[in-house]
C-alpha cells in the first residue's frame, strides 16, 4: 500500500497556464487508490470564457 503524507514543500499542485482548463487555479488535491493503482483527483479553474454572453471562469475536477 502506497503511504501518502503531507508535503512540507508548498504548493504542491499548481495551475499550469498553458492548459486553458487549468490556467487559473489548481487546489484541493486528493489521493484516490484503484485496486493496484493511485489516482489524484484534484480541482482546476479555466480562464474565463465565453458562455451565453458572459465571460465565466469553468470550476472542474480532474483525475490524474
Amino acid at each position: 500500500m502506497t503511504e501518502m503524507r503531507r508535503s512540507e514543500e508548498n504548493p504542491i499542485l499548481i495551475p499550469m497556464s498553458e492548459n486553458t482548463w487549468e490556467a487559473d487555479g489548481a487546489f484541493n488535491g486528493c489521493p484516490i487508490y484503484d485496486g493496484s493503482k493511485t489516482h489524484f483527483v484534484y480541482r482546476a479553474v479555466s480562464q474565463p470564457q465565453e458562455i451565453a454572453g458572459f465571460e465565466l471562469p469553468l470550476s472542474q475536477s480532474v483525475m490524474q
